[in-house]
């Protein structure tokens, strides 16, 4: 028989109390439910913009699809769990097998969060840097097959580690039999270093990657930027474009501080979550129930609580505030307009560069234009189709400089209408963590 005299002091001293003050856990769920109300309805309303808008259906808002769709599993099955520990920490009411699936969900979830951002920061280096790889490599069907494979390698990883999870009481130290009423879901067969390895492959590498990668984009902007800004850029009239030059420097401006935003939002808000994770993990029970290391704990649980899901919440917001593309799209879907919004300075830029890539002469932009003795619309489509026919008759000749500023003033107006779109996009990669945090106590 457990002796019940010391009973409540010996779970206090091990498992804390079962409910913090309200002075605490009173505004923690208002947070979360808040977090969960907007997170839901930014996200679901950023899948079925992308799902019902064809024009909205690209490779890169593939990409975003499937991070909201991501967020969603992370906000749908981990807050209402998160906010019934928060009231009441233990014992546990869902049972091993929704601990196990959980964890199961969750990790992959994650994962495929991470995966998704590192390849989708990627695609934006192709498509700023290498603007000319990107008109042949960015396709719609290779960017779902890459959705596939980051999926099925995201369960295959987080199988090991959500193994580790399920049911387990707290045991009384004189008799070794199990407390009624202190079930807890919490790590019961621990393997060796696998929460170092997931830190390592789903935090530092990928920050590491996505880190020199922006810094990369950044350092293309800013260059692309002094090349326009020593070239002198003329409209049809022979007047200098002062206004568009100093629009298009006005968005490398905001891209540069863009991409600083994503690496910092990133860092902030997975840091917390690996600490704390790493730090529950290994560190001995005894140190964790002593000052200043319960402190230390106490923080972190409430802080990166909150970073996880703010994290998925994060995304559509920047999208409405940022992307005048996402905003006409939203209103499009609301609204039900009869026609979509036309981007018609994106295709006559686009003709512009095929034309120019082509070494003929720049025409009026009217809704017509002589091609080849014949009448035809400058579309997007058309303009494509156009520069890709001439882009092999290019070859080395005695006007070989004219060819090479031709290529180069292609990339430059490339490059712009990439960032046209780019500028909002990459914010929605930055940031999406992982509610399944090993169990510790507060006093």
């Amino acid at each position: 028989m457990i002796d019940s005299s010391n009973l409540t002091q010996y779970v206090l001293e091990n498992y804390g109390r079962k409910r913090q003050d309200l002075s605490i856990v009173i505004p923690m769920i208002i947070i979360y439910i808040i977090i969960f109300i907007t997170g839901v309805f930014g996200n679901v309303a950023t899948c079925l913009i992308i799902a019902k808008n064809r024009y909205m259906q690209t490779p890169t808002n593939a990409y975003l699809f499937n991070l909201a769709v991501a967020d969603l599993i992370v906000l749908i099955l981990g807050l209402p769990h998160e906010i019934c520990i928060t009231w009441q920490t233990y014992p546990d009411i869902f049972g091993g097998i929704f601990c196990v699936a959980r964890a199961l969900i969750a990790e992959t979830s994650t994962y495929a969060s991470i995966l998704t951002i590192t390849a989708f920061t990627a695609e934006r280096y192709v498509a700023i840097c290498h603007p000319m790889w990107s008109h042949t490599m960015s396709k719609i069907k290779r960017a779902i097959k890459i959705i596939i494979i980051i999926w099925f390698v995201s369960l295959v990883c987080a199988a090991p580690l959500a193994s580790q999870f399920g049911i387990k009481n707290l045991q009384w130290n004189i008799t070794g039999e199990e407390i009624d009423g202190t079930e807890i879901c919490d790590v019961v067969r621990p393997l060796e270093r696998v929460f170092e390895i997931s830190s390592f492959l789903f935090f530092f590498t990928p920050m590491t990657v996505i880190g020199a990668l922006y810094a990369l984009i950044g350092w293309t902007i800013r260059k692309s930027t002094i090349n326009r800004t020593g070239s002198d850029i003329s409209d049809q009239s022979g007047h200098p474009t002062d206004f568009r030059t100093q629009q298009q420097s006005r968005a490398r401006r905001a891209v540069l501080k863009m991409l600083v935003a994503v690496v910092v939002a990133f860092f902030v808000c997975w840091a917390p979550f690996h600490t704390q994770r790493l730090l529950t993990t290994y560190a001995p029970e005894k140190e964790q129930q002593k000052e200043p290391l319960q402190s230390v704990l106490r923080v972190l649980f409430y802080v990166s609580g909150i970073l996880y899901y703010v994290s998925s919440v994060i995304n559509p917001i920047l999208y409405n505030i940022m992307s005048i593309k996402f905003r006409q799209a939203f209103l499009h879907t609301l609204f039900k307009p009869c026609r979509k919004p036309q981007n018609r300075a994106t295709k006559r830029r686009l003709a512009k560069a095929a034309y120019q890539f082509a070494g003929r002469p720049l025409l009026p932009y009217t809704k017509t234009t002589a091609m080849n003795g014949t009448s035809r619309k400058v579309t997007s489509r058309n303009a494509q189709l156009h520069l890709r026919r001439h882009q092999e008759d290019v070859v080395p000749s005695t006007s070989s400089v004219k060819t090479n500023s031709n290529k180069e003033e292609f990339e430059l107006l490339a490059r712009d209408i990439i960032l046209t779109d780019f500028k909002s996009a990459p914010c929605s990669s930055a940031v999406v963590v992982s509610s399944n945090r090993p169990f510790h106590s507060y006093a």
